[in-house]
């Protein structure tokens, strides 16, 4: 057992003396810890750490070598210092030794290496032998280093109980921080965690550092803070929030940080890496994993509310796990949150949203990149889910694309003034909208190469009122896949889209083949109390590749929806083509159980405009493509109802031919309403149908109605130049100046002639 001899006798005098005279000779830059007291050194710059103390029974004596005293000399010296430790450090407890610090430690100023790893009990990464406690007192830090100590690494140390941080750096560049417990101690046999009062690292001031595989646990407030202009910093590999017990089990979901994990203020400078080459595990801690309020920083490759390594520790699931507030939350700009393969993040559990771009209270959170992260669900499968996957609260130009948002509350949500670009995204098994918009924003990109698949969920995009400083900002929605993905897989969601709003415009579809795939939802689009929405170009209850995919209903519009239009608008000359679709201004909506139903007896819901689309296959035969509730013509027009009761147009049979071998139509028509009872002048848009049904899928042309020829007949031509299918009828619609249409004629016209038509991309066998 070693004696400390307090007043040394003559003969170590002597020695004492002879070894302070070789310092002058040769300077020590390597300085071995023998002891562990607190004790500082003697006569700092003399190149010796020494207390003036001799340890040592039997003889030969040593002199006392301290961390305060191989602090001080390492301060005083011009060249790197290494500070190992003794093989005869003592151990507080067997495996462990505790240096016990009643005092500041000295401001580190000169470049040092503490390795922990020496210890001679050490023998696996991540293992801390030696411990660093405070007196759970003052506001000091545990380790404080400045200017002069840039290049100096701290190693497989155990930092606790001190009442500022664990490691507080304040200047310099270049540190390695690396396999240290920053709030406690671990190793095969012991383990305790007291935590810091403060943070477990700060980073002030200072760049170019590399954070790695540290454990930093049961601090007061944040595991990390990045702070004053301190750049290009990376953290890799390390466990934020979690601990472990004794052996190499699983990390516990317990003494996590009562702060963030992470965080990087406004001042910090840029290019700070969380993940990268190496992710870390940012779990359980008091508030949100991440919270980056800086610029241009870069969080990659983490797993933020999960276990570490997919491993969940005896006693404890999944769900334990979360952060309390979100998994990361960005109010700076142009950050980066996710890339490809494995720098995609694994965000779960937390205790409200899992990324969070901008505040209702700071400045918008612009141009920032949400990109390729899993995020309420694993690569398994499980289930990680939490209140909203993403939530755009402020910022313009946020680019949301291929993440993969499943089991949340709601997958998306965009709040935000100025919108955000979502691509390329699967969203599903969200229990209530995939995608919800409460501001402007675009659901798909501008071209089919990233489109968002949205399938399984109760809702897949809710639009509901918003107010921005533009309120007539658009929520477009395009080049989705809704209720099925590319492949054709099944996925419906309960509503396909659903609009709530009578503020703002919402466009679903755009021209030139900009539209979205919706199908296999039990309704397609839903418009409740909706106003201006727009419904151009879209596939509805069919795939691209052709196949039927039906809705339960292809769009439901309920009271108080106003001026909405589904294909042309009232006044628009639609585009026939030569016995095409025509352009993809209007949609093709077929396979459905019904085509488009408004609910009946209400007269709060008017001017809807449907013009220009193909209904077919939609329901039997007498199923109505457009279905206003009536069963035969209100003759005058008087009822009340959806779009005013708009009577469809009747046909003249005595008066209405096609010629087969001229190609020539003619036709007789009347609209039997009355001046007082819609808005003339109408426009007529004649169709050809699939069979005796009343859903027109071929436009053929249209006629102008005026108000003097209420109630009359009207008569026309057209040519059309290739032959039609014998089961092909003709019907026609009527549009009035206020944009109410009527449902299609109730008594299609046959036209017999031989087989000839329908050989577009939708014909089925």
């Amino acid at each position: 057992m070693n004696r400390t001899t307090k007043q040394p006798n003559f003969r170590a005098a002597v020695l004492l003396g002879l070894i302070f005279a070789a310092s002058s000779v040769m300077a020590q830059t390597t300085f071995t810890i023998n002891a562990l007291s607190d004790s500082p050194d003697n006569d700092p710059g003399d190149g010796i750490c020494s207390t003036g103390t001799f340890i040592g029974d039997p003889p030969p004596f040593v002199l006392e070598c301290t961390l305060r005293a191989a602090l001080e000399e390492a301060n005083a010296s011009s060249a790197p210092a290494t500070i190992e430790l003794s093989e005869s450090i003592p151990r507080t407890i067997p495996n462990l030794s505790i240096i016990n610090v009643g005092s500041p430690l000295p401001t580190i100023t000169s470049e040092i290496t503490l390795a922990g790893d020496t210890h001679p009990d050490w023998e696996q990464e991540g293992a801390t032998h030696l411990v660093l406690r405070g007196t759970n007192s003052g506001s000091y830090s545990g380790l404080r280093f400045q200017s002069g100590a840039d290049g100096s690494t701290v190693r497989s140390i155990g930092i606790e109980r001190f009442g500022g941080n664990g490691i507080l750096i304040q200047g310099g560049d270049g540190y390695t921080i690396e396999s240290n417990v920053l709030g406690g101690s671990w190793n095969a046999t012991t383990y305790a965690y007291s935590g810091n009062d403060a943070n477990g690292l700060v980073i002030t001031g200072s760049s170019s550092n590399m954070i790695n595989r540290n454990m930093i646990v049961a601090n007061g407030a944040n595991g990390v803070l990045i702070q004053d202009g301190a750049a290009s910093n990376a953290l890799q590999g390390n466990v934020i929030g979690l601990r472990r017990t004794a052996g190499s089990g699983p990390f516990r979901p317990q003494d996590g940080n009562g702060g963030h994990g992470i965080v990087i203020f406004e001042s910090a400078g840029q290019g700070n890496s969380i993940g990268f080459l190496e992710g870390n595990t940012i779990s359980n801690n008091g508030f949100s994993g991440i919270l980056v309020r800086a610029d241009s920083q870069v969080v990659l490759g983490n797993r933020i509310g999960t276990p570490h390594d997919g491993e969940i520790a005896p006693g404890f699931d999944s769900a334990d796990y979360g952060n309390g507030l979100h998994g990361i939350q960005v109010i700076g700009s142009d950050n980066i949150i996710g890339t490809q393969g494995s720098s995609r993040n694994l965000i779960g559990h937390s205790g409200e949203n899992g990324i969070v771009v901008g505040s209702d209270t700071s400045a918008p959170a612009d141009g920032n990149e949400i990109n390729s992260n899993w995020i309420g669900i694993n690569p398994d499968g499980d289930d990680l889910g939490m209140e909203i996957g993403i939530q755009i609260l402020s910022g313009a130009n946020t680019v949301v694309s291929n993440n993969r948002i499943s089991n949340n509350q709601n997958g998306f949500v965009s709040q935000g003034e100025s919108g955000a670009f979502i691509r390329g995204n699967t969203i599903t098994d969200n229990q209530f909208a995939g995608a919800y918009f409460a501001a402007p924003g675009q659901l798909g990109p501008l071209d089919p190469g990233q489109p968002n698949i949205i399938g399984s969920n109760y809702i897949g995009v809710l639009v509901q009122a918003y107010e921005t400083a533009n309120p007539t900002a658009l929520v477009l929605i395009r080049n989705n896949f809704i209720g099925t993905d590319d492949s054709g897989a099944a996925m419906g969601n309960d509503f396909g889209i659903v609009v709530e709003s009578e503020f703002n415009r919402v466009e679903i579809g755009q021209t030139n083949d900009t539209g979205n795939t919706i199908a296999n939802n039990e309704t397609g689009i839903f418009l409740n109390g909706a106003h201006d929405t727009q419904v151009v170009g879209n596939l509805i209850g069919v795939h691209p590749n052709g196949a039927p995919m039906g809705n339960g209903t292809a769009a439901l519009i309920l009271s108080g929806s106003i001026g909405n239009r589904f294909g042309y608008a009232a006044n628009e000359t639609i585009d026939s083509g030569t016995w095409s679709p025509g352009t993809a201004t209007g949609n093709v909506i077929a396979h459905n159980d019904a085509g488009i139903r408004f609910s009946t007896l209400d007269d709060s819901s008017y001017g809807n405009t449907i013009r220009g689309n193909q209904f077919h296959a939609n329901g039997s035969t007498s199923t109505p493509g457009i279905d206003l509730g009536m069963t035969a013509l209100d003759v005058g027009g008087s009822g009340t109802g959806p779009n005013t009761l708009l009577n469809y147009p009747d046909f003249d049979a005595n008066a209405t031919s096609w010629n087969q071998a001229t190609g020539q139509l003619d036709y007789r028509f009347r609209v039997q309403t009355t001046p007082a009872n819609a808005d003339y002048p109408m426009t007529i848009d004649l169709y050809l149908t699939d069979g005796n049904s009343p859903q027109g899928r071929t436009y053929i042309g249209s006629e102008t109605y005026p108000e003097s020829a209420s109630f009359e007949f009207r008569t026309g031509s057209l040519s059309l130049t290739q032959p039609v299918n014998a089961s092909t009828y003709l019907v026609a619609t009527a549009t009035d100046a206020s944009g109410n249409t009527s449902q299609f004629t109730h008594q299609p016209f046959p036209l017999i002639v031989s087989d000839a038509l329908f050989s577009d991309r939708f014909e089925r066998p």
